[in-house]
């Protein structure tokens, strides 16, 4: 008798049934059988905090996830394989059978969305074998503008020459106006040669205030 075998694109895909569907799919991790789930009498209110929290939180995160991937994927300056850690990043993704490369990115991201791959990246983020494994540490430093404005992520320690990856996400009422070393990225990449203080400036949409004052004072 014939033995089918499920293909990689099958692994690890879900969604919704249907646009008009209340039925779902998910395919379970360690058999990848797609199981079948039907939502019955859904909610359609309006967001609560805790769901509102949730997407905030995840859009930080997929905003340093994104960065991280435009910083190191195959280009003219990363070469047509893209970086070091991005090749050992894909060994990764077909380590785990994880469908694509983001959900390896959020398997070693803290709860600061900090992306912290382990040893063997290949990347300036470890230390060389071989060598004394002591490696000088760099400290980012992020603010919000006013505070109330957003949520910043991607502070923290970095190994010297290692890549941050940072994001600013405007909260209710607010935008995004620049940084304060004047870059008007709200998701981008900073190479940690030194230690390094930026605040995220926003604008009050009802005002039309920017945040002013101590702005962190750009790059150090």
């Amino acid at each position: 008798m014939a033995k089918i075998t499920p293909i990689d694109v099958i692994k690890g895909i879900s969604g919704k049934y249907g646009s008009s569907s209340n039925d779902y799919f998910a395919t379970n991790t360690s058999s990848n059988k797609i199981r079948l789930a039907k939502l019955v009498n859904p909610y359609k209110g309006p967001a609560t905090e805790k769901q509102l929290a949730q997407q905030s939180r995840f859009a930080a995160r997929q905003a340093v996830a994104t960065a991280w991937l435009n910083a190191n994927k195959p280009s003219e300056a990363n070469g047509e394989k893209g970086t070091e850690a991005y090749q050992y990043i894909q060994k990764l993704k077909r380590q785990y059978s994880f469908s694509n490369i983001t959900q390896v990115l959020y398997k070693y991201m803290d709860e600061s969305n900090v992306i912290n791959l382990p040893q063997g990246a290949g990347d300036s983020t470890t230390p060389p074998s071989g060598g004394s494994g002591t490696t000088t540490k760099r400290t980012l430093t992020l603010s919000a503008n006013p505070a109330a404005g957003g949520q910043v992520t991607g502070a923290g320690q970095y190994d010297q020459g290692a890549t941050a990856s940072i994001a600013a996400t405007a909260n209710s009422g607010y935008s995004f106006v620049k940084w304060s070393d004047g870059d008007t990225n709200a998701t981008r990449s900073i190479v940690m040669t030194a230690d390094k203080t930026l605040s995220a400036i926003f604008k009050d949409e009802s005002t039309g205030t920017e945040g002013g004052g101590d702005q962190g004072g750009g790059m150090e």
